[in-house]
């Protein structure tokens, strides 16, 4: 499948079995039934996460599962986009990302560059912090609220200084603890 057809593939099958989108977020489809919603699915890329009825699945699943050629198909405990997900006996799920925080590397850096705490930080160097940055960012958004703060305050400082070193190595604190929280 040609990158980039894989939502408008999926999207125009699921109108085609009578799903609607989302006036919030057009990857988000909701499937009624009589005026009662009986299932749901998010499409990110080329992963769908879905919960719905027996006749959602029937249904809606199935024939995209058919006409898709869904690769794998999960229940009960795994990843999605990053996030492990774990449903529980009582109906209650987990959510976490331990596996993608522990995968997050420090910056390495020259004990020569650690020792200059003031002056500009260099292109490369930006850009690592940067990559840094989205990476927790998006373990503030979906599972550590906690650090979101901290997240908001370093990509604020960092954007407007881009200089001190010392802003640089706190960043590299943050990704040290929240790999740290899984264990």
């Amino acid at each position: 499948m040609p990158p980039g057809t894989g939502y408008l593939q999926v999207k125009e099958r699921l109108l085609c079995l009578g799903a609607g989108v989302s006036s919030l977020d057009s990857a988000l489809f909701f499937w009624d039934n009589a005026g009662t919603v009986e299932g749901i699915i998010c499409v990110y890329v080329d992963d769908f996460l879905w919960a719905g009825t027996q006749n959602f699945e029937r249904q809606v699943i199935e024939p995209v599962n058919k006409t898709i050629m869904v690769g794998s198909s999960e229940s009960k405990a795994f990843r999605y986009v990053g996030l492990n997900i774990i449903s529980e006996a009582d109906g209650s799920m987990t959510l976490d990302q331990f596996r993608y925080a522990s995968s997050l590397m420090p910056i390495t850096i020259s004990r020569q560059r650690a020792m200059m705490k003031t002056g500009e930080l260099s292109e490369s160097e930006k850009t690592e912090y940067r990559a840094l940055i989205g990476q927790l960012n998006w373990i503030a958004t979906h599972t550590s609220p906690d650090i979101t703060f901290d997240m908001f305050s370093r990509r604020t400082s960092l954007m407007r200084e881009c200089r001190g070193r010392e802003t640089a190595d706190r960043h590299c604190g943050i990704a040290g603890h929240v790999g740290e929280e899984g264990e």
